[in-house]
């Protein structure tokens, strides 16, 4: 499990489950869930215009 907190809002806290193959590195646990999160805001800014 993953915890995130946004540089915004402080105190707020995302949860994620991550699934790597063996061997994966929590830094690139955090590089993806970090693209992740980008691609999502994404959409979010795509459906509110």
């Amino acid at each position: 499990m993953q915890a995130r907190r946004s540089l915004k809002r402080p105190d707020e806290i995302a949860y994620y489950l991550a699934y790597a193959p063996v061997g994966a590195t929590v830094e690139k646990l955090m590089a993806v869930a970090g693209s992740r999160w980008a691609i999502e805001e994404c959409f979010v800014r795509h459906e509110a215009a």
